[in-house]
């Protein structure tokens, strides 16, 4: 389980569209902001997606392949779908207000002394 107590400041997801109810090939695939909504707004975009498809005739599938998530400390996490809605139920909702300016993630994965 991915334990933090950073303060989430921007959070953006990943999703991609599968033809063949999900089977069949990548057919589309794009960035959401969900800084205001999280994990909500994406199954709520996920689910219109489908929903759409179906009605169209050719349903596909839509799924959340990572978040990435930046921290009011400058930190950068990449998550899956499991692994974020843990953390967002840890942390709760993001804090847009609380944003540096820039916003650039720093390399956390770097001794001090390299970055």
């Amino acid at each position: 389980m991915v334990v933090s107590q950073r303060v989430p400041v921007y959070i953006i997801c990943r999703l991609i569209e599968m033809g063949n109810a999900g089977t069949g090939p990548l057919l589309d695939q794009w960035w959401v902001d969900c800084t205001v909504g999280g994990s909500v707004f994406v199954d709520s975009v996920k689910a219109q997606r489908n929903a759409d498809s179906v009605a169209a005739g050719a349903p596909s599938r839509t799924n959340a392949m990572e978040y990435h998530i930046y921290y009011e400390d400058g930190g950068h996490n990449r998550l899956n779908e499991r692994y974020f809605k843990q953390e967002e139920a840890i942390l709760g909702a993001a804090q847009p207000a609380k944003a540096p300016i820039p916003l650039v993630p720093t390399p956390e994965l770097l001794p001090p002394w390299e970055v």
